[in-house]
């Protein structure tokens, strides 16, 4: 089921290690009032194997997730806890292998959507699909329909994000085969019925989805114009009659990737990483990016600089894209007081004096925080390791849940949870 890594980012296999090996970190004093003192304390939703949600929801005093089983059977589940340590799972009705990847809750339940394979050999592809439960412990899954089949000259469909909106739900995802790949939009008065967007979206894949009173407003990729250094480009939507037709913001930026959405206290931010292709004067292969908007239709690129740097290169350049270090803001969450950022720094570090050596990679997972979006400061570090390995990004989702900032970090090792407590 090689399609279902499509749309999905890299993921880092050192982080999980790293994580489990911390049971609580306290943050180092907040640079401001407003981002307090921070102690995180992580939890493996699945000590015996790799698992764990890849997105929590506060559901009648039980935390409800979905994500997938482990990384050897990764057909997703839905899990639950009612204490926010122990969880159990849960079977997502389906004719094939699962992939889950958001869910929310809505007046009268819980609505969780992903994607379901079916066929096998040339045939296989995969079925956009949605869930529904009262309780986040039985799930029964959505009818059919031919809204949710690919369209003639596509092959698979995945639904990968979803939101409440004034009307019932709003979601998004990427159809892909034959054609190419784009993203697709549907609505639902009640998460059974799905209608397409009347919009051609195109780009790549959905990253972020908000609702913002009436409106809708994603965060999306897309080809590059020109095919740039990681050929891929950003670009944002917005929709006013929850989700039937949407409005491009302005054209695609190339090079540059929103990963996450929030709305605080000057207006939204979005966050993600700018690629440079190693013309950043530290040798950077991509450093955090963050817009900024005051209604959702139009966005700013705000400068970034954190005060923080590369660590030493390795010695010498594994290739002529330098250190191949990195740096992505890959979760936001925004409050009256301002924005708390979640990323990771990663790539090789030195030195390395044999190219067909395995080179050392470290990851450091870390906390920003912004009073305006604008102007940032590091706010802590949730983990920091160092280990012979191959390289990716970790990647993950941030919330506040029950008044504690709640951060689901993913690797190929599994998922932890770090929640925090002030």
């Amino acid at each position: 089921m090689g399609g279902t890594s499509i749309g999905r980012a890299l993921v880092l296999s050192a982080v999980a290690l790293l994580i489990a090996a911390c049971s609580a970190v306290e943050s180092p004093e907040p640079p401001s009032p407003q981002a307090v003192r921070l102690v995180w304390t992580s939890v493996d939703p699945d000590p015996a194997s790799t698992g764990g949600p890849s997105v929590l929801a506060d559901w009648r005093g039980r935390l409800v997730g979905v994500g997938d089983r482990s990384a050897e059977a990764p057909s997703s589940t839905a899990w639950s806890s009612a204490d926010g340590i122990t969880y159990t799972t849960s079977n997502l009705p389906a004719p094939g292998p699962v992939v889950a990847s958001d869910l929310v809750a809505g007046a009268d339940g819980l609505l969780a959507v992903g994607g379901v394979w079916q066929g096998t050999g040339d045939d296989e592809h995969e079925v956009a699909a949605a869930w529904r439960s009262a309780d986040g412990v039985t799930w029964s899954p959505v009818p059919e329909a031919t809204s949710l089949l690919p369209a003639d000259g596509y092959q698979s469909t995945w639904m990968r994000l979803v939101a409440t909106t004034p009307r019932g739900f709003v979601a998004t995802g990427t159809e892909w085969g034959g054609t190419g790949q784009r993203v697709v939009a549907w609505r639902s008065s009640d998460g059974v019925g799905w209608i397409r967007s009347a919009t051609e979206i195109g780009g790549v894949n959905p990253n972020a989805l908000l609702v913002i009173g009436s409106r809708v407003v994603l965060a999306a990729t897309d080809w590059s114009s020109v095919g740039g250094s990681a050929g891929e480009s950003g670009m944002f939507w917005w929709s006013d009659d929850a989700g039937s037709t949407w409005t491009r913001s302005g054209p695609s930026v190339d090079d540059v990737v929103p990963r996450a959405l929030a709305v605080g206290a000057a207006g939204l931010v979005a966050v993600g990483h700018r690629w440079t292709a190693s013309a950043d004067p530290r040798g950077m292969a991509a450093v955090p990016a963050v817009w900024t908007s005051a209604d959702g239709r139009a966005w700013t690129l705000a400068p970034w600089d954190d005060g923080s740097d590369p660590w030493p290169e390795a010695t010498p350049l594994p290739s002529v894209e330098g250190p191949l270090q990195r740096s992505t803001l890959w979760a936001v969450l925004g409050s009256a007081d301002g924005y708390l950022a979640v990323g990771s720094h990663d790539g090789i570090v030195g030195p390395w004096a044999d190219p067909g050596a395995v080179p050392t990679m470290r990851s450091s997972v870390g906390l920003w925080w912004s009073p305006n979006g604008v102007d940032w400061v590091a706010a802590g570090t949730l983990a920091d390791v160092t280990r012979a390995a191959p390289g990716g990004g970790a990647t993950g989702r941030i919330a506040s849940i029950r008044g504690q900032t709640v951060v689901v970090l993913q690797s190929l090792d599994g998922t932890t949870i770090w929640m925090s407590g002030s």
